[in-house]
């Protein structure tokens, strides 16, 4: 005897497969949204310029296009201006970005421009660059992320922007 086809079970599984198919990519997609988060600088001020010490404060705004909030647990930058690396930031922060969110980060590069320029010319350069807008500034490195939906270790940072760009409130890189 031939046993009967059941339509029921068909449908069923029909609908769970595309019920799951559809959650995998919704995932997948968040995921493609999350390293898409965008980084840009806002409030650029030089707080102090010498020889032995300057201090510039710069916030670090983050975009988060995704559906899905994520924890920021750490941050770590090699600051560089015109090619020379003066500072390293290195952050144990912990904050939460909400999803489709955008928050700040106020962050502090300090250096020594005597023990760290080796050259005069970039010396002059560094010393000079409150009235230089042409001097290029370069964030590198990454942010140590945690989710509870998507796996992710860290996003990479990699911003340059002139003096001139970091000043202006127009500047929009994402």
């Amino acid at each position: 005897m031939a046993k009967e086809f059941n339509y029921t079970k068909l449908a069923f599984w029909t609908v769970a497969v595309a019920i799951g198919s559809g959650i995998a990519f919704y995932f997948m997609r968040q995921a493609e949204l999350l390293k898409k988060t965008c980084f840009n600088f806002k409030s650029f001020a030089i707080i102090k310029l010498g020889l032995m010490k300057t201090i510039i404060n710069v916030n670090l705004e983050l975009k988060n296009k995704s559906d899905i909030p994520f924890e920021i647990t750490g941050l770590d930058l090699a600051v560089s201006i015109n090619g020379v690396n003066v500072s390293n930031i290195k952050n144990a922060i912990v904050k939460t970005l909400p999803a489709n969110s955008v928050t700040m980060f106020p962050l502090v590069v300090e250096f020594s421009p005597k023990s760290t320029i080796k050259s005069v010319a970039n010396l002059n350069t560094i010393l000079g660059m409150a009235t230089n807008p042409n001097v290029l500034f370069n964030f590198r490195g990454s942010m140590a992320i945690k989710s509870s939906y998507v796996v992710f270790s860290s996003l990479p940072i990699d911003i340059t922007m002139t003096l001139k760009e970091l000043k202006s409130p127009s500047s929009e890189k994402c």
